[in-house]
């Protein structure tokens, strides 16, 4: 399927051009430009989505009268909104400023900008893409329940990340969870580590999500090698600053004779249980080896580095933002997914375990 970046490229002009002239937006394109990019679209297929655009972007041409404004042009803004992060600043997280700054590079070339929010509930979702009439919506942390209210009241074109929902009709990309959990429980494995914990963010066990999927990959993986994580040995905070996340890592250290691995599931939580662990004399991966999830950029920098399972956040967000875009501007266009694939990167976190045996039961 041709996209915005597709015509642009044959036509030598920006993808904010061609956006541009899709929505109407014709005063600064000469009359050779306009009818280059609607002959190319037409030639590529992409106008058979949405004909009516293109009839009334015919009346808006260069050179001649004014027409009616294109069906579905706003404000230009796209709206990027994670859910259930107003209690702190969400994007001191790596992977959310990384994914969402990679949404605004992105989406600048096709002439939109984009408008950041965090809420708490589905009302507050509603209102705002109502009230500041959002060409599109980027959502983040949508549980189930809320994806399928949005998808069955909102016409609005929307892409959801890291959504698992079985909902027929929506847009929506994530990664391989369940696999990469499953590869940071074979990585501590194969190093001999049997007495594991498991550090998480709180998920809900009725409801799918990317970090149960982690946690339930892992577990899957240790009972595949007749392993089983014991519920003392699951940790579950709502962020790295709360009292829980306190808790968890002296618990940690006080039985690192015992533990000898953990499994984070993200970057951060990884790095601040380091942190903490080195602040009650205990040395990774001397004492202790700590595998994280997603490769944000904290995983690159740490010493020692951080081993952890990947994900690319910068073809996840670039994927995000032509997905939502390409429903923007061909009305009609079917919903479509994508998962992408995760790999294990060793670095200095995870060494052999030479010192316990056991079974982790």
């Amino acid at each position: 399927m041709a996209t915005i970046k597709d015509i642009a490229r044959e036509a030598g002009v920006s993808p904010s051009t061609v956006s541009n002239v899709f929505n109407g937006k014709v005063g600064k394109v000469s009359q050779k430009t306009f009818r280059q990019i609607i002959d190319i679209a037409e030639r590529l297929g992409y106008h058979k989505l949405n004909q009516k655009s293109y009839e009334q972007n015919a009346g808006n041409a260069p050179g001649r009268k004014r027409g009616h404004p294109v069906a579905g042009a706003g404000s230009r803004l796209i709206a990027g909104i994670a859910l259930g992060h107003r209690q702190y600043n969400f994007l001191e997280n790596p992977i959310h400023a990384q994914f969402f700054g990679e949404i605004i590079h992105t989406i600048q070339e096709y002439g939109y900008c984009l408008m950041l929010l965090c809420v708490e509930r589905y009302e507050q979702i509603t209102d705002v893409l109502r009230q500041r009439h959002a060409d599109g919506a980027i959502i983040v942390g949508a549980p189930d329940s809320i994806v399928h209210k949005l998808s069955e009241q909102l016409t609005l074109p929307i892409t959801f990340i890291d959504s698992y929902s079985d909902k027929n009709g929506i847009s929506k990309i994530g990664i391989d969870d369940f696999g990469g959990g499953a590869l940071a429980a074979r990585h501590l494995l194969s190093l001999g580590h049997t007495q594991i914990a498991v550090v998480s963010y709180w998920y809900s066990y009725e409801e799918t999500g990317a970090i149960r999927e982690r946690v339930l990959g892992f577990e899957s993986e240790l009972a595949n090698s007749g392993q089983r994580l014991l519920k003392k040995n699951l940790f579950l905070v709502d962020s790295e600053k709360d009292r829980a996340f306190e808790r968890a890592a002296e618990e940690i250290a006080g039985r690192s004779k015992e533990i000898s691995a953990v499994f984070c599931a993200g970057d951060c939580l990884a790095v601040s249980l380091i942190g903490s662990l080195a602040e009650k004399g205990i040395r990774v991966p001397e004492d202790l080896s700590v595998i994280g999830f997603d490769d944000s950029l904290i995983a690159m920098r740490l010493s020692p580095g951080l081993t952890t399972i990947r994900q690319d956040i910068s073809q996840k967000a670039q994927i995000a933002a032509e997905l939502l875009l390409n429903r923007i501007h061909q009305a009609g266009v079917a919903s479509q997914s994508a998962v992408l694939p995760v790999s294990l990167i060793e670095r200095d976190t995870t060494t052999r375990n030479t010192t316990r045996s056991g079974t982790a039961q």
